[in-house]
């Protein structure tokens, strides 16, 4: 009997041991199934969003458009906006042209103020060009976004401006930021559309769009430098026909030009009368070799900058370690968008991106003002004597 035990104990055992090799690997297969029922559904997921991405994007500028519709509702005409206002009132263009000079920005929104005046004189109508010019940066960014990046991408991008505050705040204002953010959006497209399908027309419009942005805010100038790099380093290195190359150069001739006139016509004659006195409560946004080192204002930039475009300190931290972990991943190759063989040379999102980026940033150069200082908020700064005797804008000249 008891052998007769132990043969059964022994037979038990055996069966056991056999018997877990085929568990260990049932639970691996059913594992693998369920990893690849959810690859499958992600996959399925992502087909759908790309086939759906053009109503997703129209839904997201939807909810831009309402949410910057419902802040224009409860905002009021700050000093600065008031200037503005005023300087479009005048009863001729040519007048209108003239009170333009005294707020030492360039005349085209100006211009376009004085022109929605034959609508009425309601805050809305007021605001509506930077709402339409803010509401159309939307779609441009994320026409432009997806050709560089893909489609996901490009929804996640229109998802952040069109919810930042910043953006939000700029594209309701009565000053020049929607405006600036309309034409430069549509420059990137622009030079996409122009490099990608070998166009003249776009390289045109890239142009055009430029012309508008520098008739509309002096930061442009910082755009004009990024951008016209980035074009130059890609043409050389993407081979581009001579007609295109010769389209480019005389865009930059004419923005040149422009520039002059600009200066000569606007800046200079302002520049006896104190424009630094006027601004020196900006002097914060500048770098002061005695107050800090390069490395340190970099870092206080950087920082800046997303604080005010997220709007919370907080969360400016996480956005800035998703930013570090997105471009490294871009410069590793790590991403789903295939460009040319040649893109590590010239990564896109180092190029496109910065003239993006410098809308909400301090200014990195001394002498020269960042578009989105204290002023351009709802809340009330006070403002220098020199500045508010003059009752002319005192922030970005």
């Amino acid at each position: 009997m008891d052998v007769g035990k132990q043969q059964i104990r022994v037979s038990a055992r055996t069966v056991t041991e056999l018997s877990r090799p085929s568990a260990i690997w049932n639970r691996r297969e059913r594992s693998g199934t369920l990893s690849t029922m959810s690859n499958a559904n992600l996959a399925r997921l992502e087909v759908w969003v790309v086939k759906n991405s053009s109503w997703l994007a129209l839904g997201i500028i939807a909810v831009g458009l309402a949410m910057r519709l419902a802040y224009s509702a409860s905002c009021y005409l700050n000093p600065d906006q008031a200037a503005h206002f005023s300087a479009a009132r005048p009863s001729s263009w040519l007048e209108a042209y003239e009170a333009s000079r005294m707020l030492t920005h360039p005349p085209l929104f100006i211009l376009v103020l004085h022109g929605m005046l034959f609508l009425g004189r309601t805050e809305l109508v007021l605001r509506l060009p930077s709402v339409v010019g803010g509401t159309a940066a939307l779609w441009l960014t994320f026409a432009w976004i997806r050709r560089s990046l893909g489609t996901t991408p490009a929804l996640a991008g229109l998802g952040f401006i069109a919810l930042s505050p910043s953006a939000i705040s700029a594209s309701t204002e009565i000053r020049q930021c929607g405006l600036l953010l309309c034409f430069i959006c549509g420059a990137l497209y622009a030079t996409e559309r122009a490099f990608g399908e070998r166009s003249t027309r776009w390289a045109i419009v890239q142009g055009l769009c430029l012309v508008g942005a520098l008739l509309t805010h002096y930061t442009a100038i910082v755009v004009l430098v990024s951008l016209g790099s980035y074009v130059l380093l890609r043409s050389i290195l993407d081979a581009v026909p001579r007609r295109i190359l010769f389209t480019f150069c005389m865009s930059q001739l004419v923005l040149a030009t422009l520039l002059g006139w600009l200066y000569f016509g606007h800046v200079r004659p302002s520049i006896p009368f104190g424009s630094a006195a006027r601004t020196g409560y900006l002097r914060q946004y500048y770098y002061a070799e005695a107050r800090e080192t390069p490395l340190g204002f970099a870092w206080r930039a950087f920082s800046g900058t997303f604080s005010y475009a997220v709007g919370s300190r907080r969360l400016a931290f996480l956005f800035m370690l998703v930013f570090l972990a997105g471009l490294a991943a871009m410069l590793a190759g790590r991403t789903k968008h295939q460009g040319s063989p040649r893109s590590w040379l010239y990564p896109r999102s180092l190029w496109d991106s910065r003239p993006l980026s410098f809308l909400c940033s301090p200014s990195p150069v001394p002498g020269t003002r960042p578009i989105c200082c204290p002023s351009s908020r709802r809340v009330f700064r006070p403002r220098s004597p020199a500045c508010s005797a003059g009752g002319q804008c005192c922030c970005c000249s």
